[in-house]
């Protein structure tokens, strides 16, 4: 078993082939790896700055309509987002930090 690769950078039509021992020695080396390699540290879909600063005073997170991609206009879910912040809405960087709380399934991804 061999996958068929194109090769990055090449002006021409060449290929590179990756065999089924390529594979198994890809695999084995992940395998392999420590328990310590293999933690994810999640990291925020916003600067991870703005997980420094404090929420406004007297501010409470709404209940979001969730947005999944499928159904619905993205620039409607914004203005949703942004009228669900009501006195808050002003708050640019509550915009960032808030949206993805009202993302589910593949736009979340």
């Amino acid at each position: 078993m061999s996958l068929l690769l194109p090769e990055k950078g090449s002006e021409q039509k060449r290929s590179s082939f990756i065999t089924q021992e390529d594979v198994i020695t890809m695999l084995e080396n992940e395998l392999s790896r420590s328990q310590e390699d293999w933690k994810c540290v999640p990291q925020p879909p916003f600067p991870s700055s703005l997980l420094q600063r404090l929420y406004s005073k007297g501010y409470e997170a709404p209940s979001f309509v969730l947005f999944d991609e499928r159904k619905g206009s993205p620039k409607e879910h914004v203005n949703r987002l942004i009228d669900a912040l009501g006195s808050h809405a002003g708050d640019y960087n509550l915009h960032l930090r808030e949206f993805s709380k009202s993302l589910i399934d593949r736009a979340y991804m």
